[in-house]
């Protein structure tokens, strides 16, 4: 029997997940919004990484993913065809930048919001679960070489939390992707962030550039 404290990698999630009985909708829920979390918390290693250059390349590549990501999060709040079908185009437009002298952990960041924002035009419980899963294991290998090995244990903590909040049926949205109080020397400060899907999109507001 796999219990929350055992979820320290996606196989050991996955059994959890199909532990639960979720219906199809619920089940749809559960791993959208807990890979969009994960993508996002990757985020700030890879923006970092990017402030470093200055050429044409690294700056669209570090926009396609920004892209993907914030499209990820807005079609977790809105699931009409017109944003899904957004979330997948960002996606698909990730694969023109990245290339073999593309970092690691940059690398590892892109295909995991890549794969989080194809959760949503994707067909059939199978083919959702399976990028859900490679978006929050994409996003967990960019801490496996970090300098400081708290890291990757936190990101699996903040999973489990993630989780917990799940069993209790409570709207964690406004919840901070990174909720521990322990602080991380040398990671970006950026720890303290409120998630990017957070905030209250107006439809009206975001849907013309998100979805151009």
């Amino acid at each position: 029997m796999v219990e929350i404290a055992d979820i320290e990698n996606k196989k050991a999630l996955h059994a959890w997940l199909l532990k639960q009985g979720y219906s199809k909708e619920s089940q749809f829920d559960a791993i959208a919004k807990l890979s969009v979390r994960c993508s996002l918390r990757s985020m700030p290693i890879c923006w970092l990484h990017f402030q470093q250059f200055e050429n044409h390349n690294a700056q669209h590549f570090e926009v396609s993913i920004l892209r993907a990501a914030l499209s990820a999060s807005v079609a977790e709040h809105f699931r009409d065809e017109e944003t899904k079908n957004a979330a997948g185009m960002a996606s698909n437009d990730i694969d023109r930048y990245m290339n073999a002298d593309t970092a690691w952990f940059v690398r590892h960041s892109a295909i995991s919001v890549g794969a989080a924002a194809l959760i949503f035009p994707a067909v059939g419980q199978e083919a959702q679960t399976t990028n859900a899963l490679s978006a929050i294991e994409a996003s967990s290998h960019c801490f496996k070489d970090y300098p400081v090995r708290e890291v990757v244990e936190l990101f699996w903590r903040e999973l489990q939390l993630d989780c917990m909040r799940l069993l209790e049926q409570s709207d964690f949205s406004q919840d901070r992707l990174w909720r521990a109080d322990a602080r991380v020397q040398n990671y970006p400060e950026t720890l303290e962030c409120k998630e990017i899907s957070s905030a209250r999109f107006s439809r009206s507001n975001c849907s013309d550039f998100w979805l151009s």
